[in-house]
């Protein structure tokens, strides 16, 4: 292996995700006055006011992935990134795994149940989505019962659409191989309710964009 491959997925993971916070950071101060108070606005409720212009205050990220070992390529990934983004973090910002409490979460999601608690996380506190995958569909299968399913599918696509969940539903034996499951993204909750998406192709930012993302990158 060459020399220059051998750190080459913290390195990666490092770069995208900085540009993906410079934007979105870049975005915020556009849009809130100066001051304590535009920190407020995107913090978690009641969370400590923070300065990132002179440092004055210390920054907390919750950071929310399945935990190492997870089988899921996701755990990996987040977890190589939260190594580098710990070396590479001022002296005064903090990156706590799973923090209840933060003035910013970041929010790692993947298409398959282990990420569950994390999506529940994500709508209830919006914060910074990472999109691994941007279908969820198949995580809303294994997730949610029959009667939650087919009401996030009406969520999702509206009322006319009803009858097609049921029979996604009934079907849902073959939904590995069926490109039925992959039309139906299932992203709109989490991606209306996120202050940003980050993903990793242009195919998935077009499609978080169509399910009500407004700040993707």
């Amino acid at each position: 292996t060459s020399p220059g491959f051998v750190n080459w997925r913290p390195r990666v993971a490092l770069r995208n995700y900085r540009w993906g916070c410079r934007t979105i950071w870049k975005w915020r101060l556009k849009r809130v006055r100066r001051g304590c108070a535009w920190a407020r606005r995107f913090s978690a409720a009641d969370g400590p006011c923070w300065d990132l212009r002179d440092g004055t205050y210390a920054l907390t990220i919750g950071y929310h992935a399945p935990p190492p070992g997870a089988p899921t390529g996701v755990a990996d990934y987040a977890d190589t990134l939260l190594s580098a983004l710990r070396e590479s973090a001022r002296a005064n910002v903090a990156i706590e795994r799973d923090a209840v409490r933060a003035d910013l979460h970041v929010y790692h999601l993947g298409n398959n149940r282990l990420h569950a608690g994390i999506y529940a996380r994500a709508v209830e506190t919006p914060g910074v989505v990472v999109l691994h995958d941007a279908v969820l569909h198949h995580f809303m299968l294994g997730a949610l019962s029959p009667e939650q399913y087919v009401d996030e599918f009406v969520y999702n696509y509206g009322e006319w659409s009803r009858h097609i969940g049921e029979e996604l539903w009934r079907e849902r034996a073959g939904s590995a191989v069926d490109p039925r499951y992959f039309r139906y993204a299932i992203l709109r909750r989490v991606a209306e309710a996120a202050l940003a998406v980050i993903v990793h192709n242009p195919g998935a930012a077009a499609m978080a964009r169509e399910h009500g993302a407004r700040n993707v990158h």
